[in-house]
Parts: structure tokens; C-alpha cells; sequence
């Protein structure tokens, strides 16, 4: 009786142990999504890291209408995207390559970083 539960204990054991590492890599395979504050202050966060070849889905909420926040610009890849008071705004990219990804404000003046690796 005592090694039938214990067998039986093993078993299920395994079974968690397998399952949990299969979520693992299900999680890493999902896209990533980051919710950008914009402020007078800048954007937060102002540094956003990545897996390269991972969906990376950025959503972007100006908070407040003082500062140059009115828009976000992603010059590396001609993306520009108006920033409408208390409304968020998505930008979807794909890091192919590692390195850095830059983005900004329509003035150049609040900056931010993808680090993808």
C-alpha cells in the first residue's frame, strides 16, 4: 500500500513538474505589452527591454496636456503616432535584430529606448 502511493505520488509529482515547465515556454512565446505613461516629465518607463524576434505591443496614455507629449516617434522605423489626451494609443513592433530601438516625442526633447536582446 505504502509504495502504490508513493508511486502514485511520483507520478502526479512528474506530471506538475512537466506541466509547469511546458507554461514556461508557452509564457516566453507570448507577445509583451508595456504601458507607456507620458508626462511633462517624460515617458515611463523611458527604457523598455526586449527579446529580439519577440511581438512587443507598447500602449501609450498622456496623462496630462503640459509638456511636448503630443506625439510618439520611432524614427528607425518610420513610425509616427499622435498622442490624444487620456486616450491610449498602440504601437505593435517586432525587434528583429539585438540593439536598440529609439523613440520620442514629435520635438525630439522627452526620449526613450527599446534595448531589444
Amino acid at each position: 500500500m505504502k509504495n502504490k502511493m508513493m508511486k502514485m505520488l511520483a507520478v502526479g509529482l512528474m506530471a506538475v513538474m512537466i506541466s509547469l515547465s511546458v507554461n514556461v515556454a508557452d509564457v516566453a512565446a507570448h507577445p509583451k505589452t508595456v504601458k507607456v505613461r507620458v508626462t511633462k516629465n517624460g515617458f515611463s518607463p523611458a527604457t523598455i527591454n526586449v527579446e529580439k524576434g519577440h511581438k512587443l505591443t507598447l500602449v501609450f496614455y498622456r496623462a496630462d496636456n503640459e509638456g511636448c507629449g503630443k506625439e510618439v516617434v520611432f524614427p528607425s522605423l518610420n513610425i509616427r503616432k499622435k498622442l490624444p489626451l487620456k486616450k491610449n494609443v498602440t504601437v505593435k513592433i517586432t525587434p528583429t535584430k539585438a540593439g536598440e530601438i529609439n523613440f520620442s516625442c514629435g520635438m525630439n526633447m522627452m526620449k526613450g529606448t527599446i534595448i531589444a536582446e
